[in-house]
């Protein structure tokens, strides 16, 4: 479960993560959220591999690769349903920067929603690039201006992720 170590760096583990598909989600695209602490390689329910996830980047300590569409729709009475291998370690042996590894950080599913993921790229990239500004200049005070204007019309409502993302 979330929290749990499975290792220590550079130990490997498989997991076998089911679920069921809840009846309001039939027609929608269910996605899986999923960090255990290092680089995971998803396999299809043939032993296929399908898709790598990854805890770290030597590029962006803040980029994760935490998604992978289970279905593009739903179906009644489905399972989530897949293996996965995960290594504890980070990308080109860069391990020694996390603190994560082989510890079970988020597992979960949901419906995806495309607005939500669209304004949280924005604030992701622009977070990235204001971070990149090593001296004050009047770009990163615009990017900050923006993200903050974003923040304050989004207020935690779902339903305003279209209008925030305008203001990015």
């Amino acid at each position: 479960k979330e929290g749990d170590s499975f290792g220590k760096r550079w130990d490997n583990a498989w997991f076998h993560l089911t679920g069921t598909i809840p009846a309001e989600w039939v027609g929608k695209p269910v996605w899986v959220h999923l960090n255990l602490g290092g680089e995971i390689l998803i396999f299809n329910d043939s032993g296929v591999p399908v898709f790598g996830l990854t805890n770290h980047s030597v590029y962006n300590p803040f980029y994760l690769k935490e998604h992978y569409e289970v279905t593009a729709s739903a179906e009644s009475n489905s399972k989530v349903d897949f293996w996965c291998e995960v290594c504890a370690n980070g990308l080109f042996g860069e391990e020694e920067k996390i603190d994560s590894n082989g510890k079970v950080i988020i597992m979960e599913y949901g419906v995806y929603d495309d607005e939500m993921f669209q304004l949280w790229d924005a604030v992701f990239t622009l977070t990235s690039l204001l971070e990149s500004y090593e001296q004050p200049c009047a770009r990163k005070y615009q990017i900050a201006a923006a993200l903050e204007q974003a923040e304050g019309i989004y207020g935690e409502e779902p339903e305003n992720a279209s209008a925030a993302r305008e203001v990015l």
